[in-house]
């Protein structure tokens, strides 16, 4: 099942589709259209499906329509005991290979909101036009 959120930030409206954990590149086709970025949530508490979400990623990266978009990776759950570091994640995720795209992996636990906000200022900066422009 898929939900769509939205989140304000400096009068910017940034409108997200949560996939779950069943994402396909079919489900993918039929719900964007004019992305500007990719926000990926994992879940730093789940060790076991850390590589799942890595290969799910690459398959998103992969994507025509989502070539060259900034890439926001929240590793949530930074509450929980014993999570995944944001430097695993990266290294699992091979981020150090990604040179299409500027990106970022931070950490958050989203039921607070804590870590998001820096996240939403920096895909912010990303997304803004220059000046002048």
């Amino acid at each position: 099942h898929t939900h769509t959120h939205t989140h304000i930030y400096i009068y910017h409206r940034f409108t997200w589709i949560d996939f779950g954990a069943n994402i396909t590149s079919a489900s993918i086709a039929t719900h964007i259209k004019n992305v500007d970025a990719i926000i990926f949530v994992v879940d730093a508490s789940e060790r076991r499906s850390i590589s799942a979400s890595a290969k799910t990623f690459q398959t998103l990266l992969a994507l025509d329509t989502l070539s060259r978009v900034p890439v926001l990776i929240f590793a949530n759950k930074q509450d929980k005991f014993d999570v995944v570091s944001t430097q695993k994640i990266m290294k699992i995720f091979e981020m150090h290979k990604i040179k299409d795209r500027e990106w970022t992996v931070l950490p958050c636990t989203a039921s607070t909101g804590k870590g998001t906000q820096r996240g939403f200022e920096w895909l912010y900066k990303k997304l803004k036009p220059a000046e002048g422009d």
